[in-house]
């Protein structure tokens, strides 16, 4: 009743100017202290500065210093309508305290909950506690050569690079179910678990055996059609050894950060080669349904024992294929169901026809399909389109050799394998290495943070939701995913996936 009286009387414009000066005051202070123009440095936060006044209450107490803490994050929660919690990490020199939420927040939440400090008396100022690292890239020379790994839009690479402050892949193994792997300095043999050669013809296999657990590459070199051959299906292709599986691992996982080479996308994860090409580039189907199977966790008769708990891959990289103007294969899709069902996200090229794709096993259900861009973010000539496709990454212009295309590991011999070296590869078996590289990162990070068990679905939805649209608009019948992969966004999004919880202090 008193307010109505004197906002009634003839002082009511006096106490209103008043009261909106302080009221303004205090909104421009709290603004102050808040520092929130420094979250344009990271994308998702978790621990913050806060500065209280020294000989306050609360800078001396943990009781109120709690109830601060407290309160600033149910107000937060209120705002969001989800809970967040927080606490102090510990005490810097001065009166500053870290504190850490119970889960990453993005900007906008992240800018709320500092504001929400600000409003305490007691506070001096608040800021993000932001992610420092050494000023420079990886230091491996090629690195600069390695486009598709750079960040922005004028790049047109991955972001790997910003990913990296982040996660690195570690602990992740990667199959990658190809031709199988030669011996190269940025593969460290450390970061390379057993895998097995899946080739049951012995002449396809070019190693003078039939199924092993050597799944090296001898080469896939062909002299054309052979009377060895059982079929002109597999020895119609003249041509040296190319090295593929050697290349796809590059891509996905090089050592970075050893002062050699280049850098792989995801530098921290395992590999493990599962060999099923051979002589010529090609192999059977049910080769490689039994080698996805195998690499997805499954354990099956006529199946070679499953490798130890630590060493199963999580994600399975397909950079191969054939052609179908049917559906997908019933045993092909089998097999990446029951290794989807074991939690291992399978990544597949779309092929390089240039043309609709029709290839398997890119076009089978539960798969992530992924396309090529060039280094101008438009698709790359020989990149084949589909409604289906989910994403497209980097896959050079399709001249192998340019310095447009993905720098990585190779040899140099031209039938079996001689001295290591670097080549610079384009096709969408350049590209699908990327992804499974990015799945690798997106899949540690949340291990890192505790894991909130991120399923294939999931793993979809971040590389979805994190693509950068194309820079050139691409034709509405000639589709190629969502957009270009975008690893830092990707890990952005993991907050909006599922909650990562922290976990506690040691």
């Amino acid at each position: 009743m008193k307010i109505r009286w004197i906002l009634g009387s003839r002082w009511s414009g006096t106490v209103a100017l008043a009261c909106l000066g302080l009221c303004m005051t205090g909104t421009v202070l709290a603004r102050e202290k808040a520092q929130t123009e420094r979250l344009a440095h990271q994308e998702s936060y978790d621990q913050f500065i806060v500065r209280y006044k020294e000989g306050t209450a609360t800078a001396s107490s943990d009781n109120l210093l709690r109830s601060s803490i407290d309160r600033a994050a149910a107000r937060l929660s209120n705002a969001l309508g989800k809970s967040v919690s927080a606490s102090k990490v510990r005490r810097m020199s001065g009166s500053s305290d870290v504190i850490r939420t119970s889960r990453l927040l993005d900007r906008v939440e992240a800018a709320m909950l500092m504001r929400q400090f600000a409003e305490d008396p007691d506070v001096v100022h608040v800021e993000p506690d932001l992610t420092i690292s050494a000023l420079a890239d990886t230091n491996d020379p090629y690195f600069t050569a390695q486009w598709h790994l750079q960040g922005g839009v004028a790049a047109n690479g991955t972001n790997a690079k910003f990913a990296w402050d982040t996660a690195i892949g570690t602990g992740i193994v990667i199959a990658i179910i190809d031709s199988g792997f030669t011996a190269h300095p940025d593969l460290d043999p450390a970061r390379i678990v057993p895998g097995y050669d899946f080739i049951t013809n012995t002449v396809i296999a070019k190693d003078g055996n039939g199924r092993d657990s050597d799944a090296s590459d001898p080469g896939s070199y062909s002299q054309g059609i052979i009377l060895e051959c059982p079929s002109e299906l597999f020895c119609n292709t003249l041509g040296d050894s190319t090295w593929h599986g050697t290349r796809v691992a590059g891509v996905a996982a090089a050592t970075g950060n050893n002062g050699y080479g280049g850098a792989g996308v995801a530098y921290g994860a395992k590999l493990m080669s599962v060999r099923v090409l051979g002589k010529g580039g090609r192999g059977k189907l049910s080769d490689l349904v039994d080698a996805i199977k195998w690499a997805g966790g499954v354990a099956a008769a006529g199946l070679p024992p499953l490798p130890a708990v630590a060493n199963r891959p999580k994600v399975i990289n397909l950079s191969l294929g054939f052609s179908t103007a049917t559906a997908c294969s019933v045993e092909l899709q089998n097999a990446i169901n029951l290794a989807y069902a074991q939690g291992v996200t399978v990544v597949a090229a779309a092929g390089n026809s240039s043309s609709l794709s029709d290839s398997e096993p890119a076009k089978c259900e539960n798969v992530i399909s992924v396309a090529a861009t060039n280094n101008l973010g438009d698709r790359s000539d020989f990149s084949s389109y589909a409604d289906w496709i989910t994403i497209a990454a980097p896959g050079g212009q399709g001249y192998d050799g340019d310095a447009d295309d993905i720098l990585t590991t190779s040899n140099s011999g031209w039938d079996g394998p001689i001295a290591p070296n670097f080549y610079e590869a384009a096709g969408t078996s350049m590209s699908a290495p990327q992804v499974s590289g990015a799945v690798a990162i997106l899949l540690s990070h949340a291990a890192a943070r505790g894991n909130c068990g991120l399923s294939p679905l999931q793993i979809r939805s971040l590389l979805m939701n994190g693509a950068r649209p194309f820079p050139v608009a691409q034709p509405a019948d000639k589709k190629i995913g969502a957009g270009i992969l975008d690893i830092s966004h990707s890990l952005f999004e993991i907050s909006r996936v599922c909650d990562v919880m922290i976990p506690p202090n040691p």
